[in-house]
């Protein structure tokens, strides 16, 4: 949901709505049940590596 900021009409403020929470959260749970499938050949120490490396690549820190 978009408001004008109450202390800068110039700005806007942004939040959550509960159907967006909702859906954030669905997807979030899509996302790891693929991650999983993905990474299931894997054992924890190589998925962590794995990540590690694609971290690395990206260029960010997570």
């Amino acid at each position: 949901m978009r408001e004008p900021d109450p202390k800068d009409r110039r700005k806007n403020a942004v939040s959550l709505t509960v159907q967006g929470a909702w859906l954030l959260e669905r997807c979030e749970r899509a996302a790891r049940a693929a991650n999983d499938e993905l990474l299931a050949p894997l054992s924890a120490s190589e998925r962590d590596q794995f990540m590690d490396l694609l971290i690395r690549i990206s260029g960010t820190d997570g």
